[in-house]
């Protein structure tokens, strides 16, 4: 069973179905979705935002998730459990070996590219808790961004690339927004689920 992409037009009012696939993610010029795909398809794949040009950028057997543009539209990133452990690649959007730029042997997930697409934020659960790190795009130059109990996910950049968002239950254990200031690293609540 698959599930089914749609775009839809703001200015028209027009919901159109683009294909079949998961998690879609469209480029920043708007020109190009790339989506996931699992059973006989599996893989990362792509396709023009009008419907033509369906492609797979790279096939697996193995679970893949979390497509993500580099600024650019050169590359994508994704989480794959190739190796046993969810581990974070980058693929050229013309296809071809990913190549891994973690190796975590835990949890490595949600990978983001940076406005500039100079670093990778995402998160992992090396130093025991599901943090935020950043990393090069060649994986390297590793650094914790968050420390705390509870659980980050779903990050995003900020748009000036100085910051990022994200969910967190450290709170009170529910699902809020924080926003980290990457140079001088404050952290602040942005709200409070009520539950």
């Amino acid at each position: 069973v698959s599930a089914e992409i749609y775009t839809y037009n703001l200015d028209a009012g027009e919901l159109r179905w683009l294909t079949t696939g998961y998690e879609p993610e469209i480029s920043r010029d708007g020109e190009k979705v790339v989506f996931t795909r699992y059973g006989e398809q599996a893989g990362v794949w792509a396709i023009d935002a009008n419907g033509d040009n369906e492609r797979p950028v790279f096939s697996d057997s193995q679970l893949i998730t979390s497509p993500k543009w580099s600024p650019d539209g050169e590359w994508i990133v994704f989480v794959s459990d190739r190796t046993g452990f969810p581990e974070i690649y980058k693929v050229p959007v013309g296809g071809g070996e990913p190549t891994q730029l973690t190796q975590i042997n835990g949890l490595a997930d949600s990978p983001a590219f940076s406005p500039d697409g100079s670093s990778i934020a995402f998160v992992s659960n090396e130093a025991g808790n599901n943090d935020i790190w950043l990393m090069d795009t060649s994986g390297g130059n590793r650094t914790q961004v968050t420390r705390h109990e509870g659980d980050d996910a779903y990050i995003e950049w900020a748009a000036d690339g100085e910051g990022l968002f994200w969910s967190s239950d450290r709170g009170n254990g529910d699902a809020d927004i924080w926003h980290v200031d990457l140079v001088t690293r404050a952290k602040t609540q942005l709200n409070e689920d009520a539950g």
